[in-house]
């Protein structure tokens, strides 16, 4: 249900853009566009600080997730002998955030075209 709500924002946000914004060129700056044309300096503070929020979000979400990978199934299936304090330990767990960090950088990315 919050996704839909989520989504029915977006939707009103691009809508209101074509009246208050009809010659705008790049679609995907509507939001930013929007935010700078409508809302008053404190207000478009706390929304993008409110975006902000959202990025650092996301890039806990692959830190997390990245460190489920590492301790979790290859400590446990791969590298049984290994220790939580070795440094080789900890060169699998940055291998597997950097692969983590740029696979939803593509997906991002493919995303947005």
């Amino acid at each position: 249900m919050s996704v839909f709500i989520y989504s029915m924002a977006m939707v009103i946000i691009g809508m209101c853009a074509l009246v208050v914004l009809p010659n705008i060129q790049n679609t995907q700056n509507v939001f930013s566009s929007m935010a700078f044309e409508t809302l008053p300096t404190g207000l478009l503070g706390i929304v993008f600080a409110a975006v902000a929020a959202a990025i650092m979000s996301t890039a806990s979400g692959i830190l997390a997730s990245s460190t489920l990978i590492v301790k979790d199934i290859l400590k446990d299936h791969f590298f049984k002998n290994i220790k939580d304090v070795n440094f080789y330990f900890y060169h699998v767990l940055r291998q597997w955030l950097l692969v983590l960090s740029l696979l939803s950088l593509h997906y991002g990315y493919k995303s947005c075209l």
